[in-house]
């Protein structure tokens, strides 16, 4: 995932992913993101199971392989901080600017803070080191392969991922067409999830699957 990146020099854009779903269900994920930090020499892989938690392995440059190691990583925390109607919430989105509605959107949940990240898997990998709360996707465009990894270790986390109206996403491989049409939303806990919602709700008076439509709409229009 990441080629356009790529193409255009941004290594860190970059991530490899295997996704493995059991009833049309996410279990398995592998995230290995080559150019972690470092310099752009260092990788990390992310693998795990809903059941099982999630885990990370560093791969160093050759001079530092003593501290390769596989290392487990705490789920998001359960409740946190937001607990002030006021709380700001920080939040991951497509670096794609000029689609109105999901611009709308995240002014009127008043982050804090938005990133613009590059890559379906370099998202979620922004979600598992816990640097946002939330990742929302509305515009058609997602396959099922961009997702069915992120998922799953976003679930190792115990994190939330569902569509538009609020359902689970089903990775149905007899479909002739993979694309995820009904928009995407990924959240750390629940606080964070219903916090997004409610604010949604309480500015604009429409819900996610109302901005969903007009992602939808505004897509038909390209």
């Amino acid at each position: 995932d990441g080629t356009k990146g790529f193409t255009e020099g941004h290594m860190s854009h970059i991530t490899a992913m295997i996704g493995v779903a059991v009833n049309k269900r996410p279990r398995i994920g592998v995230i290995h993101k080559p150019f972690y930090k470092h310099g752009l020499k260092m990788g990390r892989t992310y693998f795990g199971t809903p059941e099982c938690g999630i885990f990370i392995k560093d791969k160093f440059p050759q001079s530092l392989r003593r501290l390769q190691r596989v290392t487990p990583l705490v789920p998001f925390p359960t409740e946190d901080a937001i607990t002030k109607e006021d709380y700001k919430l920080w939040i991951c989105g497509s670096m794609n600017t000029n689609q109105v509605s999901m611009n709308e959107l995240f002014s009127a949940v008043q982050p804090d803070h938005i990133t613009r990240v590059a890559g379906a898997g370099n998202k979620i990998v922004h979600m598992l080191d816990q640097k946002s709360d939330i990742y929302t996707n509305l515009v058609p465009g997602l396959k099922f392969w961009d997702m069915c990894a992120g998922e799953a270790l976003i679930q190792s986390m115990m994190g939330i991922v569902c569509d538009a109206e609020h359902k689970p996403l089903i990775y149905d491989h007899t479909l002739e067409d993979y694309t995820i049409q009904e928009g995407i939303m990924v959240a750390k806990n629940h606080r964070a999830f219903e916090t997004f919602n409610q604010r949604l709700i309480q500015h604009t008076a429409k819900d996610l699957c109302d901005f969903h439509e007009q992602a939808q709409e505004e897509a038909r229009e390209y």
